[in-house]
């Protein structure tokens, strides 16, 4: 009913893509962020989710690095797996450490923390295979 609702684009668009149509969803989150003028680490974050699963590290790693929520475990754990899958070895490390000195009880549950977010399994095993080379010790 109102193209302009942000919250409503932003959030529909984000559910769409984790449940593994990030080809329909993703565009939405972008037009989100575009017609928000507030905060927007959870728009960046979310873009950042996209470009990992449409196989760009490197513009997974420019919106990562956009966000801002350093108090959020979840932007930790996506910081992860985007640095691990591009490569960055020290990034991946220092928020891995920071993930195991925060909040090593979701490391223990990852799986089915992914579970919740990521509808398609193969996405989940795919982000599950990044969090793995970024060093995080989660339980098969």
């Amino acid at each position: 009913m109102n193209p302009g609702d942000t919250e409503l684009v932003g959030e529909y668009g984000y559910r769409l893509a984790l449940s593994g149509a990030w080809n329909e969803g993703c565009p939405l989150v972008a037009k989100a962020r575009d017609l928000n003028p507030g905060p927007s680490a959870y728009y960046e974050s979310a873009l950042a989710l996209c470009a990992y699963f449409d196989g760009d590290p490197q513009d997974a790693v420019m919106w990562i690095r956009k966000t801002t929520a350093p108090a959020n475990p979840n932007y930790h754990v996506i910081a992860a797996a985007i640095y691990a899958r591009a490569g960055l070895d020290e990034e991946a490390s220092r928020e891995r450490d920071w993930i195991m000195a925060n909040a090593p009880k979701l490391v223990t549950n990852m799986r089915q923390e992914l579970a919740i977010r990521f509808a398609d399994a193969s996405n989940r095993a795919d982000f599950i295979g990044s969090l793995k080379k970024a060093g995080l010790p989660i339980p098969d």
